[in-house]
Order: C-alpha cells, then sequence, then structure tokens
C-alpha cells in the first residue's frame, strides 16, 4: 500500500489589502501572491495567533478574515497545506477602533465643497482615510490629528444623511454623525439697496432656498453678521458698519458655504439737515 505526495511550487505574499484593520477584527483582508492552492489547508496566520481558514479566489489571490488582536504590527503569512507558511514578512498594523462624536458644520449645500471636521477618537494616518456620506459616495479624509480629520463633501441631494469614517478604507465606523444636505441659496435682491455709513439698517435679502438654522448669517463684503429667518425666500440682516462703497451681499444657511448668487448695498455718507425754511406753519397743514 503506498500514499502519494505532491511537491508543488512555493507560494508567495506580494501584498495585502487593507493593510490594517481594528483590534476587533474581522476585517476581509485580499492577499496577492503567487501558486495559491484550493485546498482544505488553505490558512491565514496572523503574527502568532491561531491561524484563520482561507477562501480561495484564484491562484493569485485568497481572502481572509483577521482575527481580533491587540494594537501593534504583525505579519501575516499564508499556507495551502497546513504546516508550510509562506515566510514573506508582508506586515499588517492593528489599530484601536475609530468612532466619530460629531462633525462641524452639520450642514451643507446640495452642491458640495463644504469642508467638514470630523471629530471623534482613534483617527489615524494613513493614505486609506475616507469620509463616507450617506451609503455610498466616499471622499479622502485629511488627517489632523488622532481625534480630529477633515472631508469635502461630494454634490449630493437635500436630505439627511449619515457620515461615517474609515482607516483602513474597509471597515467604516458604526458610530456616526448625522449631516443635513441643504437645497442651494440664492439672493435675487436686497432692500433697501443703499444705506448711511455707521447706522443699523435692517436690510431685508429676498430670494431661495433659506433654511431657518442658528447658523443663518448674511455677508455684507466681507463682514458676517447674523441673520433673521422670516421664510424660505425672505430673511432680515443688520447692515454691519463697514466705510462707503459697494458691497455684494450673500447668505450662508450653515455658516461657512455662502451663495454663488448676490445682490449689491452702497454704504453711503450719513445725510443731515442744517436748517428748514420756513420754520412754522398752519395746522391746516
Amino acid at each position: 500500500s503506498k500514499a502519494t505526495y505532491e511537491y508543488v511550487a512555493a507560494h508567495h505574499i506580494q501584498s495585502i489589502l487593507p493593510r490594517s484593520g481594528s483590534v476587533s477584527g474581522s476585517t476581509l483582508v485580499s492577499i496577492t501572491g503567487t501558486d495559491f492552492k484550493n485546498t482544505s489547508g488553505l490558512f491565514c496566520r496572523f503574527g502568532t495567533l491561531e491561524p484563520i481558514k482561507g477562501t480561495f479566489v484564484s491562484k493569485t489571490l485568497i481572502q481572509c478574515l483577521s482575527p481580533s488582536n491587540g494594537a501593534g504590527i504583525v505579519s501575516v503569512e499564508v499556507t495551502t497545506n497546513g504546516a508550510d507558511y509562506s515566510e514573506d514578512m508582508v506586515q499588517y498594523r492593528y489599530f484601536a477602533s475609530p468612532a466619530i462624536s460629531h462633525v462641524i458644520p452639520s450642514s451643507g449645500p446640495t452642491e458640495g465643497g463644504t469642508v467638514v471636521s470630523v471629530y471623534g477618537r482613534n483617527f489615524v494616518d494613513s493614505d486609506t482615510l475616507y469620509c463616507r456620506f450617506g451609503n455610498s459616495t466616499s471622499v479622502l479624509g485629511r488627517w489632523i490629528s488622532g481625534d480630529r480629520i477633515e472631508c469635502t463633501t461630494p454634490p449630493m441631494v437635500a436630505g439627511d444623511i449619515v457620515i461615517s469614517m474609515t482607516n483602513n478604507g474597509v471597515d467604516y465606523t458604526t458610530t456616526n454623525s448625522t449631516f443635513m444636505v441643504l437645497p442651494e441659496s440664492e439672493v435675487s435682491k436686497v432692500s433697501p439697496t443703499f444705506g448711511p455709513v455707521g447706522t443699523s439698517t435692517a436690510v431685508t435679502v429676498q430670494g431661495t432656498g433659506f433654511v431657518f438654522s442658528r447658523s443663518l448669517y448674511c455677508r455684507f463684503g466681507l463682514s458676517a453678521v447674523a441673520a433673521m429667518y422670516v421664510n424660505e425666500t425672505t430673511v432680515v440682516c443688520t447692515a454691519p458698519d463697514i466705510p462707503a462703497g459697494v458691497v455684494n451681499v450673500t447668505v450662508s444657511s450653515n455658516g461657512v458655504d455662502y451663495s454663488s448668487s448676490k445682490a449689491t448695498y452702497e454704504y453711503v455718507a450719513a445725510h443731515h439737515i442744517q436748517s428748514i425754511l420756513p420754520r412754522s406753519g398752519s395746522v391746516s397743514g
């Protein structure tokens, strides 16, 4: 009686994606290499942890779910016979699970372009740092610190969406924050169209897409002032003290993004009365 033994080409790992994941594990890691075989002895090993059963995709690709582990860097190796592991020392990084606490601003226009600061914990400076707006649109994040990143909103449909983030481009946070996508504000005209320098003139701004918000502002030139919401087509703002001249008036519903459309308001010299003639008249007018 006898048994057979097959000599095969040695398998090797070339790269893994993602290259990092949460300490809680369960990250689906795709391992690219050569000469993988579809066998019952296909396993992945993360550091010195218990081997994990691998899923064969092709002779150049297998997948494994990362096991839980403490924070740090480990080598990932593969075996196709349950005994002989690769020795390619491809590294995988474990990091503490990230979480989001809040975002500023918490709203922005449908056309996108709002720079949103995302606050939380365990953010990692990596090339796979992303924010996800809603369930599908992801944008590259900019790492500021372990508790803050910045992301620029893409164009979106008006409504409430959820912002989530990922350190590795795969596993998104389960603790998220809500972001309100606002209709685009447009300014059509102001009344009055001019006022004296040094006077707190109440200016009515008319347009479309105005939203009742604590961050509703008018901007006269470069000076922003709080606005009083009347309805979606009208807000009232007190003209700030600016030197004589013509300025553009725009409106923001989130205190950050101002309307691209605008109206003009002119600051003029204050008028004064010097005398009247006659100084008296009949009660009959």
